[in-house]
């Protein structure tokens, strides 16, 4: 039992880092809708930050060609793009005032973040590296005061392009615990102490190739006690290092899918200054708590903005394209078949605003979310890479087509590089989202390991009898049809309470599924990381859905928005409901099972636990329910959906605030498709009117019609390139 129950070093500072909020409320039976609502609440952007958006960051989309960064031979955004950068001062975004930096928000940043992507991920990467994972959000936070006095401004003012460093080729995920790269304290021939690192190999960097201040990561080492701490193994510890550093090899590349962004490594043989190290020597050893609260940031900002970015481009494009695309003389909005990607393409939109909103919201209220972060990160980024290839598949020959006129297929390129980054997409959702989430959250989890640990009968009792009661509750109430799970939403839309008194029960349901599986597989939850991931999935989508509620009550309960609500939040019960279903079919035995291989070599397996995952459903899935409410949105309700995108209305402004329009249709292709749907929406109505009425078109109707038919040729063309050395495929007979 005590081995089982023994909590190392990491995983204690991984369950006791960051803040926890909605999601805690909802695992321990009781969701605070009211405070989520309050954060969604929140004032939104000062009058100099959208003063900043509207015409600095206007003016530096402007700048940006994307089709251009692709092709370069330097596989970057140019010189000149860099350089206005740091001119309006987009790398000092968080820094504050007083150090020459802007001091916005981060829903200004957030905001910032998805114009710039909208127009070129590539372009984004690097404000986005800077502001959220270099090593200025870590010198403001923990930093002396003369680094702060020192780094800051130049920062801010893009003297310095900084980057950071930590994961390594056995160090990925698993950071910590694969960390290879070692500094030892050591003196010089002066006395003056010094940190050697010999090993130093870090891969996968965004930025080092042209970054001029890195961050390094290493586990630093004492052997001869300079500190005094009596410690040989100090911890991790972080430095700033100079491009310019003896030994430093940072002139690697590395090449990310294609994907034109400056991504490298980090090598050498290195001596660095005590100086460089983040707070100061006597911090040393604690950084691994800096890092994965300044992660848990990062993680809720950067990745959920450009994943809502490209959505919302799929939207715009992938609506105008149906709306304004004509096959077999009818418009293919009118075509039922494709209903249904284009209304998960507007729902996935919809919820991708509101999590990323509440996420920014969040950290502004002082929040530093590990848990809500992991999930709006990886869900999404899941919901970019379907909603994006749908938008592709509905734009077909148009979408497969690479060039400039294509808004869709580079995006696509970037999805497995955003799956990869701030943790792999499963690692994140089985062990940060599912393990570390639902212990970080869990009200008596972690004091019972504690307790267990420290051999504490008396600290353990008084965690686990009441959480033995706090089950049986949860299980009696989780039976209950919904009428009966009131709490949080009294003065919310009328039309929407059914929906809370719905994540209230599964608020129940959560209680009681986790808190027999901690009773019952107590640690070995933590290596049951599809047990847990199921688990984190049925947290998550209620997340969005509360989060989805929440914004739309802040926004003032718009009535053009009630479909994609509906849409939205019976989604998140439905992927819910099948996460449960999942859980309990596959609930596993705490002991393992042996088994012979095809070839004959011996494996164990887990077996599922038939009884309990029974004793789950009674109260789950109550027979009354028929095992489940079938929340799959049906057909009627995605043709309102899709009706959202298809055509010029203020809803679908709505979907698309973020993106950077264009207003030439001639030379930009967001413009064309905004130009062709809006003329294509006025011509359908002339032909349909000069259709049934069987007369001939006025000069003036003939003229719409053209018009609309060169838009919608615009957009149904594609770029068309000269055979040249750098074509892929030659005429035959040249070769």
């Amino acid at each position: 039992m005590s081995e089982q129950s023994s909590v190392s070093e990491e995983e204690r500072t991984a369950l006791e880092v960051g803040t926890v909020g909605w999601e805690a409320s909802f695992i321990n039976g009781r969701p605070d809708h009211k405070d989520l609502r309050r954060i969604a609440g929140i004032q939104g952007l000062s009058e100099e930050e959208r003063v900043y958006l509207d015409q600095d960051i206007e003016n530096l989309c402007a700048m940006i060609d994307d089709w251009a960064i692709w092709e370069s031979d330097e596989k970057m955004a140019p010189p000149k793009v860099i350089d206005h950068m740091k001119s309006i001062g987009l790398f000092g975004l968080g820094v504050p005032k007083e150090y020459g930096g802007k001091g916005f928000s981060e829903q200004a940043h957030a905001a910032i973040i998805k114009k710039i992507a909208s127009r070129s991920f590539a372009a984004g990467i690097i404000p986005m590296v800077i502001n959220s994972l270099g090593p200025g959000k870590l010198v403001y936070e923990y930093g002396t005061q003369k680094q702060k006095d020192d780094i800051l401004p130049k920062i801010a003012s893009g003297e310095y392009l900084t980057c950071f460093g930590a994961t390594e080729p056995n160090a990925g995920s698993d950071l910590f615990g694969g960390m290879a790269s070692t500094g030892t304290l050591k003196k010089d021939n002066d006395g003056a102490l010094y940190i050697h690192i010999d090993n130093l190999d870090k891969r996968y960097i965004t930025l080092a190739p042209i970054a001029n201040l890195l961050g390094v990561a290493y586990m630093l080492k004492d052997p001869d006690n300079y500190l005094g701490r009596n410690q040989v193994d100090v911890g991790m510890t972080f430095s700033l290092v100079p491009r310019d550093t003896k030994g430093l090899i940072v002139n690697k590349r590395l090449r990310p899918n294609g994907v034109p962004f400056p991504n490298g490594v980090i090598q050498g043989d290195v001596k660095l200054s005590p100086d460089g190290v983040i707070g100061g020597l006597e911090t040393a050893g604690q950084h691994q708590r800096y890092l994965q609260e300044c992660l848990a940031v990062g993680r809720g900002i950067s990745l959920p903005s450009s994943a809502t970015a490209a959505l919302e481009v799929s939207s715009l494009a992938a609506g105008a394209f149906v709306g304004a695309r004509t096959q077999f003389n009818r418009t293919l909005k009118d075509m039922e078949g494709l209903e249904e990607p284009l209304a998960k393409l507007a729902g996935f939109t919809y919820m991708a605003q509101a999590v990323s909103s509440i996420a920014a919201k969040t950290v502004d209220d002082g929040g530093m979310p590990t848990v809500s972060s992991a999930i709006a990160k990886n869900h999404l980024v899941a919901m970019m890479e379907e909603g994006v290839n749908d938008a592709e598949r509905v734009l077909c020959g148009k979408g497969v087509m690479d060039g400039p006129s294509n808004p869709i297929n580079r995006s696509i390129r970037a999805i497995p590089v955003a799956h990869a980054v701030e943790g792999a997409y499963y690692l994140t959702k089985h062990l940060i989202i599912g393990v570390q989430g639902l212990m970080r959250s869990h009200k008596h989890a972690r004091h019972i390991f504690t307790a267990l640990e420290e051999k504490n009968m008396a600290a353990m009792a008084g965690h686990a009898v009441p959480m033995v009661a706090e089950t049986g509750y949860s299980w009696l109430k989780a039976m209950l049809p919904s009428w009966f799970h009131c709490g949080g939403f009294s003065d919310v839309d009328p039309q929407t309470r059914h929906f809370y008194r719905h994540i209230n029960r599964m608020s129940k349901s959560m209680q009681m599924a986790t808190n027999m599986s901690i009773m019952h597989l107590q640690k070995g939850l933590m290596a049951r990381g599809r047990t847990a991931g199921r688990l984190g999935d049925v947290m998550s989508y209620m997340y969005i859905a509360a989060c989805t509620l929440s914004e739309y009550e802040a926004n003032g309960r718009q009535k053009d928005e009630h479909d994609l609500l509906q849409w939205s939040v019976r989604f998140c019960l439905y992927k819910a409901e099948e996460a449960f279903d999942d859980f309990l079919r596959n609930y596993p035995n705490r002991k393992t099972k042996k088994f012979k291989l095809a070839d004959g070599a011996e494996d164990k397996v887990t077996t599922p636990n038939r009884i309990l995952g029974e004793i789950m459903r009674a109260s789950i899935f109550p027979f009354y329910q028929f095992r489940s409410r079938r929340w799959k949105p049906n057909d009627y309700l995605e043709h309102r959906v899709a009706n959202t995108i298809t055509r010029p209305c203020d809803i679908r402004a709505t979907l698309t605030k973020d993106v950077y329009r264009p207003t030439d249709p001639a030379a930009e292709t967001l413009a064309a498709f905004d130009d062709a749907l809006e003329k294509w929406t006025k011509a359908a109505v002339i032909i349909r009117d000069v259709t049934q009425q069987k007369r001939d078109y006025t000069a003036e109707e003939q003229e719409i019609v053209t018009q609309a038919r060169k838009a919608q040729a615009r957009i149904v063309a594609v770029d068309e390139f000269e055979m040249d050395v750098k074509t892929l495929a030659r005429p035959a007979l040249q070769r």
